[in-house]
C-alpha cells in the first residue's frame, strides 16, 4: 500500500483494525467496547473525507480464516495486507508521514489491535494532533502524559493487552492518569476495555476530576463513587454528569471472590450503595442495573430524567414483576425503554405478564423480555401493545401471533423459542392484520419455513433486514426466490461486510466473492443483489445458500413494496409482448 499520494490533511479519522467493522441493531442498550449506548444514540463515526481502514491476518487465526481473509489473485493485495509484519510497517510509515504535517487535521485514532507500531512514530503525531477528539488505543506502549492539555478531547478508551490479565488497576496507571485526566475538562467519555481488574480507584479518579464524563462505560459508578465517599469521609451529592451508567458487579468471571460470595457480600448493603449513586448522579437517562437486592428500586424513583431501564437479576426465584413496578414508583411512565433479563429459569411455576409491562409503562416504544421459562399472554392484547415499536423476546408461537396480530406499529422484531412455525395458524393470525411497519425481523426457532417468511414479506412491505433460521430442505427454493427477485430489485444491498464477519463458518468458496467485490467494487461499501447476480446467478444463490445452511441470513433487502410494483410492472410488459 503505498500512502504517499494522501494528503496528510485529508485524513481527519484514522482506524487500525484486523476486523471489519459490524453496525448491529439491537432494541435498547449495545455495550460496545466497554461503552454503553442505546438505539436512540448509536455508534456512528461522522461521516469521513478519507477512511483508512487497514486489514490484516492476526497469528491467532486458523489456515481457512487466513486463507479467507487472503485475495485468491495477487491482483488483490492492495486491499488485504499478506504478513503482521507488513502491516506494522504499513502503520509506520503512514504515521511518519501524517506527522511531518504541522497542524494536521486529525479528528479520530483508533487502533485496537496488539500492532507493534513505533512509539516514534506515533507520539509526535499525537503530539501535533490538537485537535484530537477521540482516541481508542491499546495501553502497552501508549502513554497518556502524551495527552496533557488536550482540550478539543472528548472520548478515551484505552484496551489492555488480551492475554494480559490483572486483578488490580497497575499502579502506573492510576499515577499517570492522576495527573493527566485534570487536564482534559472536555472528556465525556473515558473508560478502559477488555479488563478485568478492580477499576474501583481508576474509574474514581476519572469521576474527580472530569466534571462533563457522562459515561464510565461497563464500569459500576456506584462503586467508585462509593470509593470516593470512604476516601473523603463524605458523601458526594449532586456532583456528577453520568447520563449513562451500570450499578452492579463488574467482571465476576476473573475476580478473586467466586459470583456468590460477591453476591452475598453486596446483598445488604446494595441498597445504600444505590441510593449514594442516585444522590450523586441525578442527570442519569440510560442505566444497566443488577438487582443484587430488590430494595435498591424505590432509589431509582429519584431519576427524574431516567428513560431506558435494563434490569439484570442474578437471583431471582419469588421475582414479581409488579412488585418491581410498584417500587419505581412514577418513573415508570417516563420510561420509553424496558428489558429485563436473567429471571431464574429454574423456577418452572413462574409465568411472566407480559400485559403488566405495557399497562404499567404507558409510554414504552422498547420491550425486552429474556431469559423467563414463559410468558403469560393475554389472550388479547389490548391497545396499548399498539405503542411498541421494538421487541426482543423469548416466547412461544401463541405469543408470536398475537404479537403480529396486535403489534402492528413495531418496526423491530427479534424472538427467540423453541417452537416450529405452524403455516396455517401463522396465515390465520396475519389475516387478521393491515400491513406491517416491520424494518427489521429476526426469528430463531426451530423451524421457520421459506413459505413462513413469505407471508412474512407479504404484510411487511417495509421490511428491510431479515435473519432467521431455516430448515436445509428450504435453503435451496429461499436461494432462488431471493436470486429471482434480486434480479429486478437494483437498490438492494447484500452487505458483504456482514459476511465476513462469519468468515470461519464458510467454505473456500467465498474467496470468489470477495476476489470480485474487490476488483470491481473498490469504490463501493457493499455489493448489491444486482452486483452479484450479474456477475453469476449460481454465485450468488451459492452465498445465500451457505449463509442460511450455517444458519445465518445477514442481508439487506429491498422495499418489499418496491419489488412487488417493479414484479408487476414486468408482468405486464411481458403480457403485452406477449400479446
Amino acid at each position: 500500500m503505498n500512502f504517499r499520494q494522501l494528503p496528510s490533511s485529508e485524513v481527519l479519522h484514522l482506524l487500525f483494525t484486523s476486523h471489519r467493522l459490524k453496525k448491529l441493531d439491537l432494541s435498547c442498550f449495545l455495550v460496545k467496547e466497554g461503552e454503553i449506548f442505546s438505539t436512540n444514540d448509536p455508534y456512528a463515526p461522522p461521516d469521513l473525507k478519507k477512511d483508512i481502514d487497514i486489514h490484516v491476518p492476526m497469528d491467532e487465526r486458523t489456515d481457512e480464516e487466513y486463507n479467507f481473509y487472503r485475495p485468491v489473485h495477487p491482483e488483490g493485495t492492495d486491499m488485504y495486507l499478506r504478513s503482521k509484519k507488513h502491516m506494522e510497517n504499513e502503520c509506520n510509515s503512514l504515521l511518519y508521514m501524517l506527522s511531518k504535517d504541522p497542524q494536521p487535521d486529525l479528528q479520530s485514532f483508533v487502533m485496537t489491535e496488539e500492532i507493534n507500531v513505533s512509539k516514534f512514530a506515533l507520539q509526535p503525531l499525537i503530539q501535533v494532533s490538537t485537535n484530537l477528539t477521540e482516541i481508542h488505543t491499546c495501553l502497552h506502549w501508549f502513554d497518556l502524559n502524551v495527552l496533557m492539555n488536550y482540550k478539543k478531547l472528548r472520548i478515551l478508551r484505552l484496551h489492555f493487552p488480551p492475554k494480559k490479565r490483572f486483578v488490580d488497576c497497575p499502579k502506573e496507571l492510576l499515577e499517570t492518569s492522576e495527573k493527566v485526566l485534570p487536564s482534559l475538562e472536555n472528556l465525556e467519555i473515558f473508560t478502559v476495555c477488555n479488563s478485568t481488574a478492580d477499576m474501583r480507584a481508576l474509574t474514581a479518579i476519572a469521576l474527580a476530576h472530569c466534571p462533563k464524563l457522562t459515561s464510565v462505560g461497563h464500569f459500576d459508578s456506584a462503586m467508585a463513587i462509593d470509593f470516593i465517599k470512604a476516601k473523603t469521609d463524605k458523601s458526594p451529592t449532586g456532583c456528577f454528569n453520568l447520563k449513562k451508567c451500570f450499578w452492579g458487579i463488574e467482571a465476576p468471571l476473573h475476580s478473586s471472590l467466586r459470583w456468590d460470595e460477591m453476591f452475598n457480600n453486596l446483598k445488604y448493603s446494595f441498597p445504600e450503595l444505590i441510593n449514594t449513586a442516585v444522590s450523586s448522579c441525578p442527570f442519569v437517562e440510560e442505566l444497566i442495573l443488577q438487582v443484587l437486592n430488590e430494595d435498591c428500586l424505590q432509589h431509582l424513583r429519584r431519576l427524574k430524567r431516567l428513560n431506558s431501564l435494563v434490569l439484570y437479576y442474578p437471583f431471582c426465584p419469588d421475582f414479581d414483576i409488579e412488585e418491581c413496578f410498584s417500587s419505581l414508583g412514577e418513573i415508570r411512565h417516563q420510561l420509553k425503554h424496558f428489558v429485563i433479563k436473567s429471571i431464574d429459569p429454574s423456577n418452572r411455576d413462574h409465568r411472566f405478564p407480559l400485559n403488566v409491562v405495557i399497562d404499567k409503562c404507558e409510554n414504552l416504544e422498547t420491550l425486552g423480555v429474556m431469559d423467563c421459562s414463559e410468558m403469560n399472554v393475554p389472550l388479547k392484547m389490548n391497545t396499548s401493545f399498539r405503542r411498541l415499536k421494538s421487541i426482543s423476546i423469548e416466547i412461544d408461537l401463541d405469543c408470536l401471533g398475537q404479537i403480529l396480530r396486535y403489534c402492528d406499529n413495531l418496526t423491530y422484531l427479534l424472538i427467540v423459542g423453541k417452537f416450529i412455525v405452524d403455516e396455517s395458524e401463522l396465515r390465520e393470525n396475519l389475516s387478521h392484520t393491515s400491513a406491517l411497519k416491520l424494518q427489521t425481523l429476526g426469528i430463531h426457532c426451530r423451524r421457520f419455513s421459506k413459505n413462513a417468511i413469505k407471508m412474512v414479506f407479504e404484510k411487511a412491505p417495509n421490511l428491510e433486514r431479515v435473519c432467521c433460521m431455516l430448515g436445509r430442505r428450504d435453503v435451496s427454493s429461499f436461494g432462488k426466490e431471493l436470486g429471482r427477485t434480486s434480479s429486478v430489485n437494483k437498490s438492494a444491498v447484500l452487505a458483504y461486510d456482514a459476511i465476513r464477519c462469519f468468515a470461519e463458518r464458510f467454505p473456500h468458496r467465498f474467496n470468489e466473492l470477495n476476489f470480485y467485490s474487490h476488483l470491481q467494487m473498490k469504490q463501493k461499501p457493499s455489493l448489491t443483489l444486482w452486483d452479484i447476480y450479474k456477475i453469476d446467478k449460481s454465485l450468488l444463490i451459492s452465498v445465500l445458500g451457505t449463509l442460511v445452511t450455517y444458519g445465518y441470513l445477514v442481508g439487506t433487502l429491498g422495499s418489499v413494496q418496491m419489488l412487488k410494483k417493479i414484479n408487476d410492472s414486468n408482468m405486464n410488459e411481458s403480457d403485452t409482448s406477449t400479446k
